[in-house]
């Protein structure tokens, strides 16, 4: 039995360096990033004043705040669809999906896309006693700090080797290892395990060895794995990306950890004593020595004690700190981040502005912008993943589905309804202008048809409309529904 864990170190440098940068962001996705606030605190300031300023503030993370607000492309479950499969296979189609909770385990595994830039899918067969297929469909993600790979020449995603790191029982002891898919040699796909100097030792872990079973129609070996990109790049891995944002939240962290040590103790005036005893004051030592402290009052209150005979006095030290220019500052300084990666001002919601707030909150529309911009890299890896998925089942399951053709429509957020609105005004301002046509509008609206698809599709609404008029029956001119370039059917009301 196998289980990821992230106990081997890669032996390029490349990559040892690319695993340390994506567990950092892997942590603050996690929540489990203290450890990292406090070594950048250690790196900036001395220990005493690091020590000071207390348990870093964790509370407010700008990079899992914005990575989740980006991650919405399965926030509803996309729509699947095959034209090969009747009403029955489709209905089957969906109890796999669900069997396997795979758009569950996307709406994490997106994070993951967007946050680590790069994510794999595995997809297993595990056999189950009485299950109707004899078992079911596991779609697992391997996050890219757990991973190395080996890709065909001139082609960064045609991975050829992959390298998960795992933890093995070997003679009743857990033992770091590889677990290793390879078909660099397409007549010899072959899984190993090798231990960290890189012996092979599956014979001592796999006591069943079972020949290569992915294999596609002609024979071909393929990998049991999708990669999931954010963006398509020249290189296997894109690690770097926004690597601003994950420093920025480490900044911020540190900021706001600094403020709420201010606001604790030195957001007030101070007030101090000289050779005076207050109500509450416990003093302590003799001579030079002496201290007191007031235990019932939350403010400071500092004792001194004078050099010979002096009358007593009281007085008191101006507020050190302003908590709210010092909060402004930070939320500024947060809202240039964004500015930097591409998230302008106005795509944040009225009322979260760097000037009026801490929190900062995407406005529904930037959340669409911005998934549909990555849009073709989730669709092109769920095609994949939908094929690979009919192709496990077919292979160990009594299925015949087929593994390419898949059709995906998501669903994204919708804008609210002064944003849709005004949107739509846009819209059709530029249809007016003939900067843009209605097949244009068709396409943004539902990027998935093509430009072909998106005429047929207007057609078709022009139909229905025609046929379900909002002020009553009417028919249509069948002779500008059959010429494509009229751009908009004659509609003649009936008496």
């Amino acid at each position: 039995m196998a289980s990821t864990s992230p106990v081997l170190i890669p032996a390029d440098p490349a990559d040892a360096a690319r695993w340390e940068h994506t567990r950092v962001r892997r942590r603050m996705l996690d929540g489990h990033w203290e450890q990292d606030i406090s070594q950048r605190l250690n790196e900036r300031l001395t220990p005493g004043r690091s020590y000071n300023l207390g348990r870093p503030v964790q509370s407010l993370n700008l990079f899992a705040s914005t990575v989740r607000q980006l991650a919405v492309q399965y926030d509803a479950a996309p729509t699947v669809h095959h034209p090969d499969l009747d009403e029955a296979q489709q209905d089957r189609w969906k109890h796999l999906m669900a069997e396997a909770h795979l758009w569950s385990i996307m709406q994490r595994a997106s994070e993951s896309v967007i946050g680590l830039r790069e994510c794999f899918m595995q997809v297993e067969w595990v056999a189950i006693p009485y299950h109707p297929e004899g078992g079911e469909v596991v779609v697992s993600p391997l996050t890219p700090d757990t991973v190395v790979t080996v890709t065909r020449p001139g082609d960064p995603d045609d991975v050829l080797v992959l390298k998960a790191a795992r933890c093995y029982t070997v003679d009743g002891d857990s033992i770091p290892a590889w677990a290793v898919w390879d078909i660099s040699n397409p007549d010899q796909p072959h899984f190993r395990v090798e231990d960290a100097s890189g012996r092979d030792i599956t014979v001592r872990v796999v006591r069943d060895p079972q020949p290569w079973p992915y294999l596609k129609e002609g024979g071909q070996p393929y990998l049991p794995f999708v990669k999931y990109r954010a963006q398509d790049t020249a290189d296997p891995w894109d690690a770097y990306a926004l690597s601003e944002l994950v420093h920025a939240a480490l900044d911020t962290a540190i900021l706001w950890t600094a403020w709420g040590k201010c606001v604790l103790d030195a957001s007030w005036s101070q007030r101090w004593v000289i050779d005076l005893m207050l109500q509450g004051m416990s003093i302590s030592g003799s001579g030079a020595a002496v201290t007191g402290s007031v235990e019932t009052d939350p403010t400071s209150i500092l004792a001194f004690t004078s050099r010979g005979d002096k009358p007593g006095s009281v007085g008191q030290y101006n507020t050190p700190v302003d908590p709210a220019a010092m909060a402004l500052s930070i939320v500024t300084f947060q809202a240039s981040v964004l500015s930097n990666i591409g998230i302008h001002p106005a795509d944040l919601e009225a009322g979260h502005t760097a000037q009026s707030g801490v929190a900062i909150q995407l406005k529904r529309s930037a959340q669409r912008r911005l998934a549909l911009r990555m849009l073709p890299q989730f669709r092109q890896g769920d095609v994949e993943l939908l094929g690979l998925m009919a192709s496990i089942s077919n292979t160990f399951g009594e299925t015949s589905y087929p593994t390419e053709g898949w059709e995906l429509t998501y669903h994204l957020p919708e804008a609210s309804v002064d944003e849709f609105i005004a949107e739509l005004d846009r819209d059709e301002r530029m249809v007016r202008l003939g900067f843009i046509s209605k097949v244009d509008l068709m396409q943004k609206y539902r990027p998935e048809l093509s430009r072909e698809q998106a005429r047929e599709a207007l057609l078709e609404v022009a139909q229905d409309n025609a046929s379900f008029p909002l002020d009553g029956p009417a028919v249509v001119a069948t002779d500008a529904l059959a010429d494509p370039a009229t751009p908009t059917p004659t509609v003649q009301p009936t008496e």
